[in-house]
């Protein structure tokens, strides 16, 4: 992709080199063109017209503007498509930027890695770009994940190559850390009463998962809902006695309650304003009354009510295009505006609508240990916008 950026860089200005040479020969002929509309309209009015223009001199000016005419028209259209190139290079490289600063595949260990998870079992969500699994569906996830790393193997990459290797590596790193993640949720999600012996084991796979976290990722911080766990969770279930059953929904209300701490300790910037605001706080977050009146008062202020739940795509999704991109000449149309080279097209494809290079279908197509049926799945998932 920096090729092609590079590439894209180059066209723009040789594209308006040739659109500034062409323009300055286009309104030459145009001035032409006009002089002889002007001659020949003014021919055609007996009040306007000079006593010295003969008939035909008159024919010989709609010869001349005939000549001028079919002059014009091939600079025309390569003007248009110079400056539908010069449009394309200017908005390809946007895309390639948009499309790395996104969470989606951005190359093939990770296509592979989101499609085994797919051959395997699990569905991805419509939801958010096709990214999010649902709570069932990330359990059936963690518990076949050695089969994903089998399948995943070297991502594409060839036996030897130090990109194969990073590959392997990672995948048996994450699969050490998906054992302990695997068994705590199927504890938080077993419905049965908890005892003594199931918060040692929640603990123990806790710490499991917290030690191979740092041994793999030192440098990534363990994510918000592992704090939960590890020192909120246990303690409420010793409580309360509760039973298993966690909701994904009581799971996903701790991300309030994150952003809320967190926006509080944004204005803190002494432990004694900590503590006051803390204290206040939390005692007026107590008070039922208080969160009504609260609500209340944003629902006037604002005018406006909340309504039903919408589906709404996040900032890190990556937009697919169903527009047919049409063979114009030499270059593709990507839209009535806009043409790019044939050579970028397998680029323009991946970062502007969401189809990965034919090249990835190897990945699966030529492997043994997995069937046809889900080869072709995979072939077929790879020729499709995702």
């Amino acid at each position: 992709m920096d090729g092609v950026k590079v590439q894209c860089k180059h066209e723009k200005a040789n594209t308006k080199r040739r659109l500034k040479a062409l323009k300055k020969k286009i309104d030459s002929l145009q001035s032409g063109i006009n002089s002889a509309k002007i001659i020949i309209e003014r021919a055609e009015d007996p009040h306007r017209r000079f006593a010295s223009t003969s008939d035909a001199c008159v024919q010989n000016v709609r010869a001349e503007l005939a000549i001028l005419l079919s002059e014009k028209e091939p600079l025309d259209r390569e003007y248009g498509k110079n400056l539908r190139l010069h449009m394309g290079a200017g908005v390809l490289p946007k895309l390639i930027e948009r499309y790395l600063s996104t969470k989606k595949p951005k190359g093939p260990a990770q296509w592979a890695f989101r499609k085994a998870i797919e051959l395997v079992g699990p569905k991805f969500n419509p939801q958010f770009g096709g990214m999010d699994l649902s709570h069932a569906r990330g359990l059936l996830m963690l518990e076949k994940f050695s089969e994903i790393t089998k399948m995943v193997g070297g991502g594409g990459y060839r036996p030897g190559e130090e990109k194969h290797q990073m590959v392997a590596q990672a995948m048996g790193e994450s699969q050490e850390i998906t054992t302990p993640m695997f068994t705590m949720n199927t504890l938080l999600k077993s419905q049965q009463k908890w005892d003594e012996d199931k918060i040692d084991e929640l603990k123990r796979n806790c710490f499991m998962m917290f030690f191979k976290w740092l041994k793999y990722f030192p440098k990534q911080g363990v994510f918000p809902k592992l704090h939960d766990v590890a020192w909120h969770i246990p303690q409420f279930v010793t409580r309360n006695w509760m039973y298993g059953i966690l909701s994904e929904e009581s799971m996903e209300s701790r991300h309030q309650e994150h952003k809320k701490l967190l926006s509080i300790l944004s204005f803190m910037p002494n432990t004694k304003l900590r503590n006051d605001v803390f204290t206040s706080r939390l005692q007026v977050y107590q008070l039922p009354e208080f969160e009504k009146e609260k609500a209340t008062l944003i629902a006037k202020t604002t005018k406006k009510k909340r309504g039903k739940y919408n589906i709404k795509p996040k900032n890190n999704s990556l937009p697919i295009s169903q527009t047919e991109l049409i063979l114009d000449g030499v270059n593709i149309r990507i839209n009535k505006d806009m043409s790019i080279e044939p050579s970028w097209l397998e680029v323009y494809n991946m970062v502007a609508r969401g189809i990965v290079p034919s090249s990835w279908e190897k990945i699966f197509s030529e492997r043994d240990d997995i069937d046809d049926r889900q080869k072709m799945k995979a072939l077929y998932s790879s020729q499709t916008c995702r």
